[in-house]
């Protein structure tokens, strides 16, 4: 039984005349280790979690790149109502953007334009045409919104790979695979 000034009185409890209902303030050294060993475990299995998908965040993001360069070149050549052309190196794994002069025997002239510079994938990232194709290939946006169908795949060495499309009607298709 425990009286009014907080002291053990029950003789059974072992320690008659101590203080055992007011504990010490703070936490014990297992309780701390406890804590840091859960938080050691828990940490090193997020890190290799978290590695895989900063590097598929940067493949996505080169993909989501090339993509909009696609819709980009197509809405310019609808709105200057001039046609580009996007020359694909595959072995050097490059973008060059190229627009139709005014007089058609001029020919395409290279873009210097900020937006429609010549691109580079990166490091570790390949594009290829899916037909398994491995010259040049040539892509053509024309001013009335119509596109050279074509299908390209994108992978990188990590084993993420995607597919970009286009169609004649103008349809820009990219998925992951």
């Amino acid at each position: 039984m425990i009286s009014e000034t907080g002291n053990n009185d029950n003789p059974r409890s072992g320690d008659a005349g101590c203080d055992t209902t007011r504990r010490g303030s703070g936490f014990t050294l297992i309780e701390l280790l406890s804590v840091v060993v859960i938080l050691a475990m828990l940490i090193a299995a997020a890190v290799p979690v978290l590695n895989k998908t900063s590097r598929n965040f940067y493949f996505r993001n080169r993909v989501k790149q090339i993509e909009m360069l696609f819709g980009t070149l197509q809405k310019t050549a609808v709105m200057e109502e001039r046609a580009y052309k996007l020359t694909i190196d595959f072995t050097q794994n490059r973008l060059s953007v190229w627009n139709a002069q005014d007089k058609p025997e001029e020919g395409f002239r290279l873009s210097r334009d900020v937006l429609l510079n010549a691109v580079r994938l990166g490091q570790g990232i390949a594009m290829s045409a899916a037909t398994g194709d491995t010259s040049n290939g040539t892509i053509f946006f024309a001013p009335d919104g119509t596109i050279t169908p074509s299908a390209l795949s994108i992978t990188d060495n990590r084993n993420n790979s995607a597919r970009l499309s286009t169609t004649l009607s103008g349809e820009i298709d990219l998925e992951f695979l």
